[in-house]
């Protein structure tokens, strides 16, 4: 963004901003923060984001990139994860959570994220996708090829977007997949938004079902 942009946008922001603290503008004020490099003013704006609507991963996301920024990992995995366990019910928040563990190492705490986002939301496919997926890589096969068989089964109309689901990459360890789909795929590191190349994953409003 322009520096003129930026300024404009500022303004604009302001003026919503002061009549009333609205989650978007607060977002939005996050955001810009986060480019001027004003970490803690983002982080502000992003709590006050999340208070009013604590499902918002968008606002989750830009506290933890606040942190990461000033190489606070891990106090920002706990801001999310103390986040996380207010909204046990948000299969958006319980979803980031997971993939944010999975990004950082922690396989059994993003499992655990996993299943409460199907428990939150069952039927979800980007969490089937992701328990596939860790099940591959801890080398259990059968669990990983019953799963991902269960979610081509569930959406049989919709094996495209299944397969280009930001979760989706068919473990190269599974063999014997349901027949059309490739036995290893998805997307590169390369093809990954810049977040999670850097092991923070970007946030998304709603998680998929």
């Amino acid at each position: 963004m322009a520096l003129g942009q930026k300024a404009e946008a500022r303004q604009r922001i302001d003026q919503v901003l002061a009549p009333a603290k609205i989650p978007e503008a607060l977002l939005q004020d996050a955001v810009l923060k986060m480019g001027q490099k004003d970490y803690a003013g983002a982080r502000a704006s992003a709590e006050g984001a999340l208070s009013q609507n604590p499902e918002d991963v968008r606002a989750l996301n830009v506290l933890m990139q606040s942190y990461s920024a000033q190489n606070q990992v891990q106090t920002g995995l706990q801001k999310v994860r103390e986040h996380a366990s207010k909204e046990p019910s948000s299969a958006a928040v319980q979803q980031y959570l997971g993939q944010l563990l999975a990004a950082t190492g922690d396989r059994a705490g993003a499992r655990k994220a996993f299943e409460a986002a199907k428990a939150a939301k069952p039927g979800l496919v980007t969490a089937d996708l992701a328990l596939a997926e860790m099940d591959a890589i801890e080398g259990k096969r059968d669990d990983a090829r019953k799963r991902l068989s269960a979610v081509v089964a569930a959406h049989p109309d919709n094996i495209p977007a299944v397969c280009s689901s930001p979760n989706w990459r068919w473990p190269r360890k599974v063999r014997g997949g349901p027949r059309g789909l490739p036995q290893s795929g998805g997307i590169g590191r390369k093809q990954r938004p810049r977040a999670e190349r850097r092991g923070v994953p970007a946030g998304r409003k709603q998680a998929a079902g």
